[in-house]
C-alpha cells in the first residue's frame, strides 16, 4: 500500500510502539536488568522499571492493529512472502556481516536457525507472528459467522483462562506467542466489527481518557511493586502485571492505547507513513540474532557502565532515538533498492501467473 493511503494515525502508533519496545530491550537485552534493584532508593533503578515496561505492551497493540485491519482484508500469499523475505534477509546479511568479523560462528545449528524464519513458537515474536498470519485466513472464517455474543464470548472465555486463571499461584497456563496473538487478533476484529455498549467498557478503553487512565494504572502497579519490596511485603517482579502479554494490565492498556490513536484525528503525514512502513524492519535489524544484542547493547552502547550515572535517563533517550534513526535508515535503503524492484515486480509477476 502506498504510504499517502495509509492511517497517520495508526502509523504514529507504531512508532511510538517500537520505540516502547526498543526501550524494554535496551533494558531486558543488555545486562542491566542483573543490576537492577526492586526498590525505590536508587532514581536510575526507579527509571529503569519504568523505562523497560513497554516491550509486551507493543506487541499486543501491533498483533491488535493487524486484527483490526487484516479481519475484513484478503489474505495474500504475497503479503506472507514479502514478511518471510524481510525476516530472511535481515538474518542472512547480519548474520554474514558478523561472520566476517568473527562474531559468529558457522555450524549446522546456526544455518538452520538462519534458514528458518519460523523456530521458536513459544517465545519468539517473529516466529509466533508468522504463525498468527498463516492463520487468518480461518480466523476470519470463525470470525464472520459468529455472531457479536459468541465473538465476545469467545473473548471472555480466553481471557479468563490466559489473563486471569494464570495468575493464580500455582496454576500453570501454557501458552505460546501463536495461541496469544490469535487471541489479540480476534479483539482487534472485535474492535472493528461492533462498537463498545456498555458504558463502564466505553470509560475503560475507548474514551478520551482511558489511554490516559491505563497508562497511569500501568507506572502504578510498578510503583506499589517496588514499594511493597521496600516493606518486605512481596517478592513479586516489579512488572508483574504488564510483564507478559497476556499480563492483567497488559492488555487492557494496549486496548486502550490502540483506541486512543485510531480516534485520533490526523491528517494524512507522508513522513510519518514512511517512517511507520519501517518498524517492523527495525525490530529485525535490532533483535536478529544474540550475537547482534550483545553486539549492541554491550559493545556499542554499553549500557551497563551508565547504570550508577545521573544522565542515565538522558542517554537512554538518546540511544533509542539512534538505535530507531539507524534502523530505519537502513530499512529505507532496503525497500528502495531490493523490495520494490524485486518483490513489487519480480515475485509478484511470479505470483500472479
Amino acid at each position: 500500500m502506498n504510504s499517502v493511503h495509509r492511517q497517520s494515525n495508526i502509523e504514529l502508533l507504531r512508532i511510538i510502539l517500537m520505540m516502547g519496545i526498543i526501550a524494554h530491550h535496551f533494558v531486558v537485552n543488555s545486562g542491566l536488568l542483573g543490576l537492577m534493584s526492586p526498590s525505590i532508593e536508587n532514581t536510575n533503578d526507579v527509571f529503569l522499571w519504568i523505562w523497560g515496561m513497554w516491550g509486551k505492551i507493543g506487541i499486543n497493540c501491533f498483533v491488535l492493529i493487524t486484527g483490526f485491519f487484516m479481519c475484513q482484508s484478503k489474505f495474500t500469499w504475497k503479503k506472507f512472502l514479502k514478511l518471510v523475505c524481510e525476516v530472511e534477509f535481515y538474518k542472512i546479511l547480519i548474520y554474514v556481516i558478523f561472520i566476517s568479523f568473527g562474531r559468529e560462528t558457522i555450524s549446522m545449528e546456526r544455518l538452520f536457525f538462519l534458514l528458518s524464519p519460523i523456530i521458536d513458537f513459544r517465545a519468539e515474536f517473529i516466529s509466533g507472528f508468522l504463525v498468527m498470519f498463516l492463520l487468518i485466513p480461518f480466523m476470519n472464517i470463525l470470525i464472520r459467522n459468529l455472531s457479536r455474543i459468541q465473538h465476545l464470548s469467545l473473548i471472555g472465555l480466553s481471557l479468563l483462562f490466559f489473563t486471569i486463571w494464570d495468575q493464580f499461584p500455582g496454576v500453570v497456563v501454557p501458552m505460546g506467542y501463536p495461541i496469544w496473538f490469535c487471541v489479540i487478533y480476534i479483539m482487534g476484529a472485535y474492535l472493528r466489527l461492533y462498537p463498545l455498549q456498555n458504558g463502564f467498557a466505553r470509560a475503560l478503553f475507548d474514551s478520551k481518557y482511558s489511554a490516559g487512565l491505563m497508562l497511569t494504572l500501568s507506572v502504578g502497579s510498578v510503583f506499589a511493586m517496588l514499594l511493597l519490596h521496600q516493606i518486605g511485603l512481596t517478592t513479586w517482579w516489579p512488572h508483574k502485571w504488564v510483564v507478559d502479554c497476556n499480563a492483567p494490565l497488559a492488555v487492557p492498556t494496549s486496548i486502550a492505547f490502540f483506541n486512543f490513536f485510531r480516534r485520533l484525528d490526523i491528517k494524512p503525514n507522508k513522513w510519518i507513513n514512511m517512517i511507520s512502513a519501517s518498524t517492523f524492519g527495525v525490530f529485525l535489524i535490532h533483535t536478529s540474532s544474540d550475537a547482534m544484542r550483545m553486539f549492541l547493547w554491550g559493545d556499542v552502547c554499553k549500557c551497563t557502565e551508565w547504570y550508577y550515572s545521573p544522565w542515565l535517563p538522558l542517554y537512554a533517550v538518546l540511544v533509542i532515538c539512534g538505535v530507531f534513526i539507524i534502523c530505519t535508515f537502513i530499512d529505507q535503503l532496503r525497500m528502495r533498492y531490493l523490495e520494490k524492484p524485486f518483490l513489487e515486480k519480480g515475485v509478484s509477476r511470479y505470483i500472479n501467473n
